[in-house]
């Protein structure tokens, strides 16, 4: 389940808009209002919402954003994921369109819509998916494991990333909807985990994306490995937002179909 909240403010008309941008236009715009932090990825006294699944290996697995911001021409976009996503997101909307109102001072046209995160395996055939932005890791160990600082990397010495990136991702968010349904009394519905089957019925491949290094966030002098444009292909039909990879709450690691 997911919330969808699309703002047009009038002086964005037509502009093209990146999610960095969106995600700052909003947090400025609330400076001074009442907004629940976890709109921003932060708990109450400031600090990072980090929460992880651990699985029967003791690795962890980070869990969905809350709430994860993007942009598009001419709009800001805010999709709250999940139950409590989407109490955060209902109960703080109409205060978020005020604040950019305010901030651009003109009145902000949005919409809210609603729907399902689903998915199915597939039997024969792939689809075929693109993410504009993935990151795969700020961890220098992972750095230093790819080769030395200087090595310009290649598709093919990311492939296992990205592809166990995608998979977490999937597994992260499948069990965080299954989480949701269980806490609004609809246990039969807690299914979208256990759809997902074997890593080799997953059959993701990966075809297209350009490896490099950069800033985290817009001026951040924390560095990640991000890959741009990647193009891949698994045995799993994908239907409402699904993200993966690192700072999905900022947008990153959107699962677009093509």
């Amino acid at each position: 389940m997911y919330l969808e909240l699309l703002m047009f403010p009038p002086p964005l008309r037509g502009k093209p808009i990146n999610d960095d941008t969106a995600r700052s236009i909003v947090s400025k715009a609330c400076d001074g209002f009442a907004v629940d932090l976890r709109v921003f990825a932060y708990t109450g006294n400031g600090s990072t919402l980090n929460e992880i699944y651990v699985d029967s290996n003791g690795a962890s697995i980070g869990q969905p954003p809350l709430v994860a911001f993007s942009g598009g021409k001419g709009l800001i976009r805010l999709r709250g994921l999940g139950a409590e996503g989407t109490r955060v997101l209902r109960e703080n909307a109409p205060m978020i369109c005020t604040a950019v109102g305010n901030h651009y001072q003109s009145p902000c046209r949005f919409k809210l819509s609603e729907g399902e995160c689903k998915l199915s395996l597939l039997h024969g055939f792939v689809h075929i998916y693109h993410i504009h932005r993935l990151l795969l890791t700020k961890k220098t160990i992972v750095f230093k494991r790819l080769g030395p600082v200087d090595k310009r990397l290649t598709l093919d010495d990311v492939k296992p990333l990205i592809v166990e990136q995608i998979k977490t991702g999937l597994i992260s968010q499948a069990r965080f909807m299954d989480d949701s349904y269980r806490e609004l009394g609809h246990a039969g519905k807690a299914t979208l985990e256990s759809s997902l089957g074997t890593d080799t019925m997953l059959n993701i491949e990966v075809h297209e994306g350009s490896p490099n290094f950069q800033g985290v966030k817009s001026g951040a002098k924390v560095r990640g490995l991000f890959v741009n444009q990647v193009v891949f292909t698994m045995a799993v039909a994908l239907s409402g937002p699904w993200y993966c990879g690192g700072l999905r709450s900022r947008g990153s690691g959107f699962i677009f179909p093509r």
